[in-house]
């Protein structure tokens, strides 16, 4: 996990260097829109009566939030983020370290057996010699051959793995400091309230990006723990040649496969906590835009008009 913390140190580094621009860039879009909001606010309440005090506040809130963005908002999430996975990476060494004590005792067992089955000491030519003679086949030779083939292709699917897992942690940082240089700007349209609902749609994205490093930790945990299952088993039952190898290597693939579908696993975890709300309200939000750039604008031409005309 060392190259995880350095992405999050880049990560740091670059949202010092880059952040305070796009924060500029905010600051100019929540003055406008405040001027927006204000000026639709003074007419509403001069056309119906009454102020609307909280809606009137809302820019200088958001105002103070952009000012202390990366404390109040990128920091907490981050922390969040780096302590699941450090907690989820310690669980999964624990794991790993019990594999390689199963691979051990798995290569022990095997070479008791054959230990066992070696009746005589010759030398390799008297046994080629032997299975000429006798014509017996090469599936009955001994196993080594074939195991040595399986390790080698589940070798290559654990690499698979790991590859797997390095490019879900790297995009889903590079999406997080995406979302982190943006947020800024999400918020500051926020102070419109058509865009209201972009702030609890941001958030949304953020923790379902956020969530892909524990879940693919998660699922290595799971997958790596079914091995551990099934090599304690062929202990137990004597079965250390190849049935628990084969097993072993159809798990690693699932373990692939299942790394390249966290985004979407992460998708269905927000969905399931409130997240289709969220995308509902996005979606009603794109299509009131329109309506409510267009209500504002009459707005505030009528309230020129009516005091400065």
């Amino acid at each position: 996990m060392d190259f995880l913390q350095e992405l999050y140190n880049l990560k740091s580094l670059l949202l010092d260097d880059v952040f305070p621009q796009f924060q500029y860039v905010a600051s100019g879009i929540g003055g406008i829109a405040a001027t927006i909001l204000i000026v639709t606010v003074c007419y509403e309440s001069y056309i119906k009566g009454g102020f609307d005090l909280g809606l009137a506040l809302r820019p200088f809130c958001i105002a103070f939030v952009l000012s202390v963005f990366p404390q109040l908002v990128i920091a907490p999430l981050d922390g969040i983020s780096q302590a699941t996975t450090k907690w989820m990476s310690n669980i999964c060494d624990d794991m790993k370290s019990e594999r390689e004590l199963l691979n051990k005792r798995i290569k022990a067992a095997i070479e008791y057996e054959e230990e066992a089955t070696d009746v005589d000491n010759t030398d390799i030519a008297d046994m080629d010699a032997k299975y000429q003679a006798s014509n017996v086949s090469r599936a009955e030779m001994p196993g080594w051959i074939e195991r040595s083939c399986m390790n080698i292709m589940i070798w290559l699917v654990n690499l698979l793995t790991h590859v797997a897992q390095v490019f879900v942690s790297f995009l889903s940082i590079i999406y997080m400091m995406l979302l982190s240089l943006t947020g800024p700007i999400t918020f500051a349209l926020a102070i419109i309230p058509s865009f209201r609902s972009g702030i609890t749609s941001w958030f949304a994205r953020y923790i379902q990006i956020m969530l892909w490093q524990p879940l693919a930790q998660i699922f290595i945990f799971l997958t790596g723990s079914i091995g551990n299952i099934i090599l304690e088993t062929a202990l137990k039952e004597e079965r250390t040649i190849t049935s628990p190898q084969l097993t072993l290597l159809c798990v690693s693939i699932v373990s692939v496969i299942g790394l390249f579908k966290i985004p979407t696993i992460a998708e269905w975890v927000v969905e399931s906590t409130g997240g289709t709300g969220f995308n509902a309200a996005v979606n009603k939000a794109g299509v009131n835009s329109a309506a409510g750039a267009k209500r504002g604008a009459i707005a505030a031409t009528a309230f020129f008009k009516r005091f400065l005309g």
